[in-house]
């Protein structure tokens, strides 16, 4: 395959050099049309109520009982609701919440990308108010108490939007692939094509002289060639054939009676 590909690259040269240049076009296409994105991430950390802790206690020391809290604030910010309620605010935008594996504790992990960095900021910042404002409509409509009530703070929240290069870079190289080999097979199936044609012309003319001598049929034998013999003047068995007897001049009649 490799070898019919340099002969025909070789021979349509021009097949080639017209698909390396729009396959360059596409790749250059691809990445200017594919606009940049965006990313912010920040943690949030849920805090234990003042009675839990006590006078004089240390909050940190208190958190193992806040995960549900904080799985159940994650539920609801992950709902078609507040999802909803998201893209009104920033239609180009879009979000991840979860509970942030690297620790054991209630922290909740906010990611967001935008196709601005400011947008992806806004987002952000958005989303991590929505946890201590949920939080306490929560425990209102519960009505649970002010000493009892579960608190958060901003752990950490990005400063600035961190650009994601990659779906550019990535879309440039599938669509380079992906034009160099159709320029390949292109080149292969035109040389082919070509090839038969002229093969196809060449033996026109020889298809046509054989179709023709078959139309007229055989060449009738003329007899063998002079000098062999086969020419000769006889009768079947052989003999010769004697002369015909030449018949008698006539003469006139004025002629005889001189003579006598």
């Amino acid at each position: 395959m490799a070898a019919e590909f340099l002969a025909a690259a070789g021979r349509r040269w021009y097949v080639l050099v017209l698909g390396v240049l729009i396959t360059l076009g596409l790749a250059v296409g691809a990445t200017v049309m594919s606009s940049p994105t965006y990313s912010a991430r920040g943690l949030v950390l849920l805090l234990p109520p003042e009675d839990a802790v006590g006078d004089g206690g240390n909050p940190f020391l208190a958190l193992g009982a806040l995960d549900m809290p904080a799985r159940i604030i994650v539920s609801y910010l992950d709902s078609p609701s507040a999802r909803a309620d998201v893209e009104t605010v920033m239609p180009t935008a879009s979000y991840e919440v979860a509970m942030e594996e690297a620790t054991r504790g209630p922290v909740i992990a906010i990611e967001v990308t935008d196709t601005t960095p400011e947008g992806a900021l806004a987002t952000l910042q958005d989303i991590a108010d929505a946890v201590p404002s949920t939080l306490a409509r929560l425990q209102q409509e519960l009505e649970v108490p002010a000493e009892s009530t579960v608190t958060s703070m901003p752990l950490t929240m990005s400063t600035e939007a961190e650009e994601l290069s990659g779906n550019g870079t990535l879309i440039a190289i599938v669509a380079a692939g992906a034009g160099l080999a159709a320029t390949a097979a292109a080149t292969v199936l035109i040389d082919r094509m070509v090839l038969r044609r002229s093969a196809r012309r060449r033996a026109a003319p020889r298809a046509r002289a054989e179709a023709r001598r078959t139309a007229l049929g055989p060449v009738p034998d003329s007899g063998g060639p002079a000098g062999d013999g086969s020419g000769d003047d006889g009768d079947d068995d052989g003999r010769p054939v004697e002369p015909a007897e030449r018949p008698a001049p006539r003469t006139a009649p004025g002629s005889r009676r001189r003579a006598k």
